[in-house]
């Protein structure tokens, strides 16, 4: 039966070629452009959305009133996310990292091979806040020590050709900065619609001892940094925003920061806030790509629909010549008819 079907079919398409063609090109070209799209957009609204706990995972945002203009920004203190997690009952981890955007130029070596890479420094608990799968190591002790690096399987590759090297030594080197480390874990990649790719983590209090310096000494208080928080299961976050946004003027009256919690995924499609309000982002080009996907394969549907409507229109027209012609060709006497038989003489 199915070979009976697939034969009638491919006969219908070749007694026509030029309008089989025609048709199906057109379909076609408009559900891979749909679909190109589709693609594209479902890449787009899952961007960071890979963590188990990504519904409760946030970052601490604040709108800084400046002479009556109010800008948004996510550099803070180190010790906010400590403060927000002991006086805030329903945040139950905190984590702290330098602006990921300032470290994709470090040099990591081992013996005779150096390679670059990317990476930042991290609070101890960044990965009980961001769970990576960690191939080695375990994820509350990684970053306990200040001369502790977390590298990823890739980079682990590139210069131990395994991933097990936890306990070995590693130098970086970030421009005039150089320190010896050893290797505490091994961490999987960032999927590719992560927006934070990197390489390598080193212990925050590396950043403060090692580079941070006030006259020698160790100053935590340089920065800024970015603070991520997980909240509590079923937490009200309009509530909670609430809690947390005079915190910092209760204690320093002259501030003019007001904060609030930003939900992690929504950094890459919601990035953009004017007057502190969130203003879009690249969610306005995922909704204008869906209005001309849903565009072209409408295009491509009524396209094929009126192509097909016009050829069955000329057939029903040719079958209705044939019909009004079918009496006179059969009054047309035929070879077997007596007069072809008996010619008159």
């Amino acid at each position: 039966m199915i070979a009976n079907h697939m034969k009638f079919a491919w006969r219908h398409l070749v007694k026509d070629r030029q309008f089989s063609l025609l048709n199906l090109l057109g379909l076609s070209t408009g559900l891979a452009a749909a679909i190109l799209i589709y693609l594209w957009i479902n890449d787009e609204i899952h961007v960071d959305r890979h963590f188990h706990n990504n519904g409760q995972l946030y970052q601490v945002m604040g709108n800084i009133n400046t002479s009556g203009h109010v800008s948004t920004s996510d550099a803070h203190s180190v010790i906010l996310g400590e403060t927000l997690e002991k006086n805030i009952p329903e945040i139950i981890h905190s984590a702290t990292t330098t602006p990921a955007a300032w470290f994709n130029h470090f040099s990591v070596s081992h013996g005779d091979v150096t390679v670059k890479a990317s990476g930042t420094f991290a609070s101890k608990d960044y990965f009980t806040v961001f769970p990576h799968k960690l191939l080695q190591g375990n994820r509350s002790m990684v970053l306990q020590d200040k001369n502790a690096i977390v590298v990823s399987s890739r980079l682990a590759k590139k210069l131990f050709s395994t991933t097990d090297v936890v306990g070995k030594v590693l130098q970086w080197k970030w421009y005039n900065f150089s320190v010896q480390t050893i290797v505490t874990g091994v961490f999987e990649e960032a999927p590719v619609n992560a927006t934070h790719q990197f390489d390598l983590l080193l212990s925050l209090e590396s950043w403060s001892s090692d580079i941070i310096r006030t006259n020698g000494i160790p100053d935590i208080s340089g920065g800024p940094f970015n603070t991520y928080v997980v909240v509590k299961e079923g937490a009200d976050i309009n509530r909670l925003n609430a809690v947390i946004a005079p915190l910092i003027t209760k204690q320093f009256p002259d501030a003019n920061i007001s904060l609030f919690l930003r939900p992690y995924s929504s950094q890459h499609l919601y990035g953009n806030y004017v007057n502190g309000k969130q203003d879009g982002g690249r969610i306005a080009y995922v909704r204008l790509f869906s209005l001309i996907g849903i565009f072209i394969l409408v295009i491509a549907c009524v396209n094929f629909m009126n192509l097909s409507t016009a050829r069955a229109s000329m057939l029903e027209s040719v079958d209705k010549v044939v019909a009004l012609l079918s009496p006179c060709w059969n009054s047309l006497p035929t070879k077997k008819h007596s007069a072809w038989v008996n010619p008159v003489r």
